[in-house]
């Protein structure tokens, strides 16, 4: 800078003497020396700004380093909070929600329920089948399959019990395979007449009416059976009766289609309770399809209560039906009890294999010890034998050792001796 000033002023202390007769002598000289003053200003304005655009960039600079520090010490803030709320946030309860029992694991229950508390040692396997139908069928293979659309019409687990011990009952009173036998025979039947065509129209008829009645019979029984299963395992057998009634009621086409249908069924079924087990008829069950058979079945049963010659042929039909049913229970617990039997006996049978495989086995290691003894003995023999040689052949060896010694000792004697001899001989020679 002082350069710069001392260069302008000494640049106007040459140019001022001139200046008036620069200003005389006109334009063109005045123009020449506003144009080296102005070149001068510019020179040193240039200069200014250059100085004030570098400071202004360091300026720059450095308020930018500043806005970048602050920029990264507030994110570092904001995530030591977000940190801070984040820990201080309470955990949510890890809610577990239980699932209800499935359908196949409902229907498993139920049934091997039936089975045990009944003591049934039939094999049966309850199964599901997907679909909106509403429906239940046993087949000859022990197999009772459980439609899902049935189980979503009952109301608990009490009527599907009812459903599924209907079920059982078909399979327990060998109902299919009596089926089977008859389709076989009318089969046949129907073969042979086919060669005459005036016979084949009166088999067909007489098939279809007495297998219609077969599986009429087969039902009501398997109805009643079903009402001794469910007591058996703990259920109130009016549960049966409020599924019958609904579905009846409901018109499902499906049941319906295998299954017979009407009030008299149900009412079959009420009138074997009420015979056998009338407590369950003073507990009654509220539902709402029960409600509506009670409605149905009110006026048959005020009717009966007063006409006596009603109510003596339903008391002789119910003591036939107890008479059957009890031979069939009998049956039921003599296979039962005949099964536990033949278990007894397997069991004693195994265990007494086992005793023999244990005997067999003691024996056998008992054997193997006394052999292992004998091994011991023989080596510890041997070993003893072994030792004995040793010490018998240490014994020979100093036996010999001493005997060499003395031998040694014995010559070592002799030769002093007869030195000692030689020693006088001398003496004397030299003496005389």
């Amino acid at each position: 800078m002082k350069k710069i000033l001392s260069f302008i002023i000494a640049f106007m202390l040459f140019f001022a003497p001139c200046s008036y007769a620069l200003e005389q002598s006109g334009a063109g000289s005045s123009s020449v020396s506003v144009s080296a003053d102005s070149a001068v200003k510019k020179t040193a304005a240039k200069k200014k700004k250059k100085k004030k655009s570098s400071k202004k960039k360091k300026k720059s600079k450095s308020k930018k380093k500043k806005t970048a520090k602050s920029k990264s010490k507030s994110s570092k803030k904001k995530k030591s909070k977000t940190k801070k709320t984040k820990s201080t946030k309470p955990k949510k309860a890890s809610v577990t929600k239980t699932a209800g029992p499935t359908m196949t694991e409902r229907i498993n229950t139920i049934g091997n329920r039936l089975l045990t508390r009944n003591k049934i040692e039939t094999a049966i396997n309850f199964k599901l089948r997907k679909t909106s139908k509403i429906n239940a069928y046993a087949d000859l293979h022990g197999n009772v399959m459980v439609f899902s659309g049935l189980i979503r019409i009952c109301e608990n687990d009490e009527e599907l019990a009812g459903i599924i011990a209907h079920e059982v009952g078909h399979i327990v009173n060998a109902h299919m395979a009596k089926l089977t036998l008859a389709n076989m025979a009318v089969n046949v039947s129907l073969e042979f007449a086919k060669a005459v065509p005036v016979v084949a129209l009166p088999v067909a008829l007489v098939y279809l009416v007495s297998a219609k009645r077969w599986q009429r019979m087969d039902e009501y029984e398997a109805d009643i059976t079903s009402v001794d299963l469910m007591i058996g395992a703990g259920y109130n057998p009016l549960a049966m009766v409020s599924a019958l009634q609904k579905i009846n009621s409901g018109k499902y086409l499906d049941f319906l289609s295998t299954h017979p249908s009407g009030e008299k069924r149900t009412l079959y079924i009420y009138d074997y309770i009420a015979h056998r087990y009338p407590q369950y008829i003073e507990k009654g069950y509220d539902t709402e399809s029960y409600r509506e058979f009670l409605a149905y079945a009110k006026p048959i049963l005020d009717e009966r209560k007063f006409d006596n010659d009603l109510m003596t042929k339903h008391l002789e039909k119910q003591e036939k039906l107890e008479i059957k049913r009890k031979k069939k229970y009998a049956k039921y617990q003599r296979a039962y009890y005949e099964k536990q039997e033949r278990i007894a006996q397997d069991k004693i049978e195994q265990e007494q294999k086992a005793l023999e495989a244990k005997e067999k086995l003691a024996q056998k290691a008992l054997k193997e010890v006394q052999k292992a003894a004998a091994k011991q003995k023989r080596l510890e023999e041997k070993k003893i034998k072994k030792e004995q040689k040793l010490q018998e052949k240490l014994e020979k060896q100093k036996q010999k050792a001493l005997i060499k010694e003395q031998k040694q000792e014995e010559k070592r004697l002799k030769k002093e001796n007869k030195l000692k001899e030689k020693d006088l001989e001398n003496k004397q020679k030299s003496a005389a």
